[in-house]
């Protein structure tokens, strides 16, 4: 989170200076081409490229800062929250990146991904199916684990990536610390149901079958 405002903060700041720059190349760009400096000026100003680049800029600083507004709205859901959006949009963003054939192609789809996000209130079909998905998972999964010394739930977890007392306290010690997390916490429960069962070996299978 802290890394996201960061960038943004260095986004904006650098903002003036790149277009600047642009409007500078693009202005002697235009001169070797013979146009006067005051149709130079109108085509910076108004022009297709200069202007959808500007847009893109604008559209794609909106929606970070969409996605800082719902991590500061629900900061104790970063993880089914605004890190599922930052997810979404980057995927989308590099998948556009990786196929576009020209870089006029690259500019274009950008632009209209994040104008027509924008537009949206970035929010699809599949993002609110992955936000439900999420949520839904973190209720089944974060209730406190029994640990059988205290006798009764912790709101403190040995293990905060599986939420399991299998194994030693601490991240470094999880069995399931090459899961996400909450495949890790699924995984934890169904290693606890059958080590109450009586299966000595419940991680090793769980982990065996989780693998297959």
């Amino acid at each position: 989170m802290d890394d996201l405002v960061g960038y943004t903060e260095e986004l904006t700041s650098q903002r003036t200076h790149v277009l600047g720059n642009m409007q500078t190349a693009m202005h002697e760009i235009l001169f070797c081409e013979g146009w006067t400096q005051e149709d130079a000026e109108i085509y910076c100003e108004q022009g297709g490229a200069m202007r959808l680049i500007s847009l893109t800029f604008d559209n794609f600083y909106a929606l970070l800062l969409h996605i800082i507004g719902q991590s500061y709205r629900h900061p104790e859901q970063w993880e089914h929250v605004g890190k599922q959006h930052l997810a979404f949009h980057a995927k989308n963003l590099r998948l556009i990146r990786k196929y576009a054939l020209r870089r006029s192609q690259l500019i274009f789809q950008n632009y209209i991904y994040l104008r027509d996000a924008r537009s949206s209130g970035y929010q699809s079909t599949k993002l609110l199916a992955k936000l439900t998905e999420e949520l839904q998972d973190a209720v089944f999964t974060d209730a406190p684990v029994v640990h059988p010394e205290a006798g009764k739930p912790k709101t403190e977890y040995a293990c905060s990536h599986c939420h399991g007392d299998h194994h030693a306290a601490g991240n470094e010690h999880c069995d399931l610390a090459a899961f996400k997390t909450k495949d890790a916490r699924r995984l934890a429960k169904e290693v606890a149901r059958r080590l109450k069962a009586g299966e000595t070996d419940a991680v090793t299978k769980v982990i065996a079958e989780a693998a297959k």
